[in-house]
């Protein structure tokens, strides 16, 4: 991990402990010399209960910035373009680690809401994960304004429907399994025309 830079090179001592809390030390100082690039391409982008970027996308104390970073780099990848920081993987195959990231990003609290939205119409089908997957999670974020669940309380898919709904209340946007014939709603509209 060492660099010819020794200002980064003492950043990256903070990341000694391997964990994500000392990994967003990191970046909050690298930030202060604009290092903060260099420190996202040496945390690796997936790892099991230690630090990755994966990890930081989900996590509420990370920088806002961090999470565009990583909602770029995702969406980048996931269009066809090579990744800036999470080199090193094997793509095409790797690509489900990105939308890892979206999947944490959608459900994190401290996701800005301009981004909430970009995932919360989310339609990529070229990925291996569903993206309703990705607009569910968006869904279950504790923070996803009204605005967006009025959105997701119209998706595609049931599962998102039924979570956005129930966020927004039980007497918001009822499907209706009433049906009137025709002949019924023209007997309705003479009713209420008489009425005037």
């Amino acid at each position: 991990m060492e660099s010819d830079n020794p200002y980064l090179n003492k950043i990256l001592k903070v990341m000694d402990d391997n964990t994500n809390e000392s990994a967003v030390q990191a970046l909050e100082l690298a930030a202060s010399f604009g290092l903060e690039d260099e420190v996202l391409k040496r945390i690796p982008p997936r790892s099991s209960g230690k630090m990755s970027l994966n990890g930081l996308a989900g996590k509420v104390y990370t920088p806002t910035e961090i999470i565009v970073k990583l909602y770029n780099e995702a969406m980048d990848v996931l269009s066809g373009k090579p990744p800036v920081y999470s080199t090193g993987l094997k793509l095409p195959s790797d690509k489900w680690i990105f939308e890892g990231y979206l999947l944490q990003i959608a459900y994190n609290k401290n996701t800005p809401k301009e981004l909430l939205m970009k995932l919360a119409k989310y339609d990529n089908v070229s990925t291996t994960l569903l993206p309703s997957s990705i607009r569910y999670h968006v869904a279950s974020n504790e923070r996803a304004p009204k605005e967006i669940l009025m959105i997701l309380a119209n998706d595609e898919d049931e599962d998102v429907r039924e979570k956005a709904r129930k966020k927004l209340g039980d007497n918001t946007m009822k499907e209706s399994r009433f049906k009137l014939s025709t002949e019924d709603i023209r007997k309705m509209i003479k009713e209420e025309l008489k009425k005037l």
